[in-house]
């Protein structure tokens, strides 16, 4: 009896090598499961660049629409200013694209200074500010080569119009409408440009 009893304990009590082997691989094998193999990684990466694929288009868009939007404002924040400066000064405000002392009608290709005439019947001007150019994809028409503020903030005689700004590639448009009182309005239009 003594033999089997003896039997029995050792079994009880004996711990077999291999399960500790196995033991050992089941915590490993858990360890590996926590990751990603390379296989999900690879299709993850796909999906993220099928989803650039179809949405960079529209990004590009969208970042040219506010590129358009803020030039629009800055332009119209400008004209107001030299507006004011008209009318507080009690001179002529000139609002152009200036290259080598002469107002050009190239709107998108050369930066649009504000000068202020020095005295009444003087042509010494003064730089008030300087707006840059549009981006290099996107353009700016007008049917005049300057604006002239007078004294009471009014346009000269016929330089009433409104600007075209166009980013050409997309089918809208933004346009900036000056008023013979020398007031401006900006509004998006959703149909090609015009020019």
């Amino acid at each position: 009896m003594l033999s089997s009893f003896d039997h029995n304990t050792l079994t009880i009590n004996q711990t077999c090598p291999h399960d500790t082997v196995f033991e050992s691989d089941i915590a490993l094998s858990q360890q590996r499961q926590a990751g990603f193999s390379l296989l999900e990684i690879l299709i993850v990466i796909n999906l993220l660049g099928l989803m650039l694929a179809i949405g960079w288009p529209s990004l590009q868009e969208m970042l040219a629409r506010q590129q358009a939007q803020s030039y629009i404002r800055q332009f119209q924040q400008h004209l107001n200013f030299a507006r004011i400066m008209a009318i507080s000064s009690g001179r002529v405000v000139t609002f152009c694209p200036w290259h080598n002392g002469e107002c050009l009608n190239q709107w998108w290709q050369i930066p649009i200074q504000i000068n202020q005439q020095q005295q009444q019947k003087n042509t010494e001007l003064k730089l008030l500010r300087l707006l840059d150019r549009p981006t290099d994809a996107h353009w700016l028409y007008y049917n005049r080569e300057q604006i002239q503020f007078r004294q009471d903030g009014s346009l000269q005689a016929l330089q009433n119009g409104t600007f075209i700004y166009c980013a050409k590639q997309y089918s809208w448009h933004y346009t900036l409408t000056l008023s013979q009182a020398g007031r401006s309005q900006s509004e998006f239009v959703p149909t090609p440009c015009p020019h």
